[in-house]
């Protein structure tokens, strides 16, 4: 992706495209204001490439000309999506198109177009579980680890307007509404999707089994608590949050785990248990599973401790096993 304030260039992959153009395709560039401001996500303008016939394989190099001109010193950004030729943008449907890439967030100063890093965006970071690389416009992250004496990796691409627009947004007081957004939005499931993938490409292919690679990834994220990574003491984050941040505290990581087997790969019944200053999981089971777990309206849901490793569906920290717990049914 090369961009300037008149003209930019994209790369169209043919491996990557998942909708079929059978009339054509053009790329849209849009101009919007950047997340986490006055004008967060307002588009200014846009502008279509010429119709062109995507690859089936290989690459194709798509020129956009347009004139951006937003005012100086408001942060704004450029993406870029595909698009059926000369579909009317008021008539699109969900699905229609898909989004290709994003810049970083940019100022035009002194007349010149600059990238201008958000002031709560992360750089770079490597730990022995965990990578993040800051690209342009988006996050890679791979994570690893070990389940069933079975090495994997899980690879995630997130783009950096999607986390800032999180980390400013709304804060509710029943955590699970945190879940509920990642549902809505597609995160969830497409995380729980890649997961899947990497579970089956490992042999792991038992639902229980898949359960407990699930607990796996997340009992592997480092306990990163409130006040460290934010500066509060009691602060909930959102699923895209705990993995760019490459972890989180007892609730932070419960909530990951609801929306990832909430998720469409999975489908398996979840609680969050609320117990006194802790927070975690529980996992709808029948009357043959072993091991701990509470009751909500008739039905069991099993202890899971989502901080700290090796711990096992049913298990419990001997400090909460004769603690009551609010069950929040999801």
């Amino acid at each position: 992706m090369d961009y300037s304030l008149d003209h930019a260039t994209v790369r169209v992959y043919g491996d990557l495209v998942d909708n079929t153009y059978p009339d054509g395709a053009d790329v849209m560039a849009v101009v919007a204001g950047y997340p986490g401001t006055s004008e967060s996500e307002e588009i200014y303008t846009y502008y279509r490439s010429d119709s062109f016939t995507p690859p089936s394989r290989g690459e194709a190099t798509i020129t956009v000309p347009f004139d951006a001109r937003p005012d100086p010193d408001v942060p704004f950004y450029y993406w870029f999506a595909l698009l059926p030729a000369d579909a009317e943008i008021s008539s699109l449907e969900s699905g229609d198109g898909e989004y290709l890439c994003e810049t970083d967030r940019l100022r035009i100063r002194n007349g010149d177009l600059t990238r201008a890093r958000h002031p709560d965006e992360p750089g770079d970071e490597r730990t022995t579980r965990y990578t993040r690389h800051a690209a342009e416009g988006c996050y890679s992250l791979e994570f690893t680890g070990t389940s069933y004496d079975s090495n994997w990796s899980a690879s995630f691409l997130v783009y950096k307007h999607g986390y800032i627009q999180d980390l400013n947004g709304e804060r509710y007081d029943d955590r699970r509404y945190y879940v509920y957004e990642a549902l809505e939005d597609g995160l969830a499931d497409e995380f729980g999707r890649i997961l899947n993938n990497e579970a089956e490409a490992n042999g792991i292919t038992g639902d229980r089994q898949k359960v407990e690679f699930l607990i796996d990834f997340v009992q592997n994220l480092p306990y990163i608590p409130d006040d460290v990574s934010t500066g509060y003491d009691d602060y909930t984050k959102r699923h895209i949050e705990t993995v760019i941040d490459g972890g989180g505290d007892c609730e932070d990581s419960a909530i990951m785990l609801a929306s990832l087997l909430l998720s469409d790969s999975f489908g398996y019944g979840t609680a969050l248990l609320l117990l006194p200053g802790h927070a975690a999981l529980g996992v709808k089971g029948g009357d043959d599973l072993p091991g701990y777990y509470y009751e909500k309206d008739g039905t069991k849901y099993y202890y899971v401790e989502t901080t700290g490793k090796g711990w096992d569906v049913g298990e419990i920290p001997d400090e909460y096993r004769n603690e009551e717990a609010y069950v929040r049914v999801f």
